[in-house]
């Protein structure tokens, strides 16, 4: 990663801005197609993934992190989010807690996932609000080891 600035530099992400309160009227992501047409997601509740066209090739997309900062994405042929939800099966009494969100990036088959972090606890925790862990490998495999559904963009 090359540090220019508020600006951070990761392969096939085109930067992480420092932007404050940037939420397109608080959209978690904003997908610009190559035919011009712009999608507007949803929240982390209700991220409105399932309702983007299918097989249209997706230019870039702007996905908005906690920390107000904005993850833009480009380059690969096909893209899919994840929200990451924990919930106590001993006893439910901590209720649903939504923990991380992934975005993940796929070209020829080699996938790129970013996971966001969106819970953060008493200060002890490996990582903090807003933190992004980045992991390579193959779409079948690419999150936890198992493959995902849900991939929007042109398959190759």
């Amino acid at each position: 990663m090359t540090d220019k600035g508020d600006i951070k530099i990761r392969p096939f992400v085109k930067y992480i801005q420092e932007e404050r309160n940037v939420y397109m009227e608080n959209a978690l992501y904003v997908i610009y197609f190559k035919d011009g047409e712009i999608f507007k997601g949803g929240d982390i509740l209700n991220t409105k993934w399932g309702e983007i066209p299918e097989n249209k090739e997706i230019a870039s997309i702007d996905y908005y992190l906690p920390t107000g900062a904005k993850l833009i994405l480009e380059g690969y042929d096909e893209y899919v989010n994840i929200v990451e939800v924990f919930h106590n099966l001993i006893c439910g009494c901590y209720g649903t807690e939504i923990t991380n969100a992934y975005m993940i990036g796929c070209k020829n088959g080699e996938c790129v996932s970013y996971r966001i972090t969106l819970k953060s606890g008493d200060g002890g925790e490996r990582f903090k609000l807003g933190d992004i862990t980045v992991r390579h490998g193959p779409k079948d495999k690419i999150y936890c080891g198992s493959p995902v559904s849900g991939w929007k963009g042109l398959s190759k």
